[in-house]
């Protein structure tokens, strides 16, 4: 949803570039939102039809590792993204 309101914002208000310059970036960054997104669903995919599906580990350990892979979660949502502002 975030990648097509990119583009219909870049077709809506394009700032001082072209419509087709604005498009053509927000297209960029909106195929890197997707790939990371189909990244993500992947790897949800594999743990859910793996993992989740295991008799073998106890319900304590698959609790444990829930918490640990929400947490992997969390902090990448926390600190993805962040670098260092240019000087001013």
């Amino acid at each position: 949803g975030a990648a097509g309101l990119k583009l219909g914002w870049a077709l809506i208000a394009p700032g001082r570039l072209p419509r087709a310059e604005a498009l053509r970036l927000a297209a960029r960054k909106s195929v890197l939102l997707i790939c990371g997104v189909m990244l993500f669903l992947l790897i949800a995919a594999f743990i859910e039809a793996y993992w989740s599906s295991m008799t073998g580990p106890s319900y304590q350990t698959k609790y444990l590792v829930g918490a640990a892979l929400w947490l992997l979660v969390v902090v990448y949502l926390v600190f993805a993204g962040r670098r260092r502002h240019a000087p001013e």
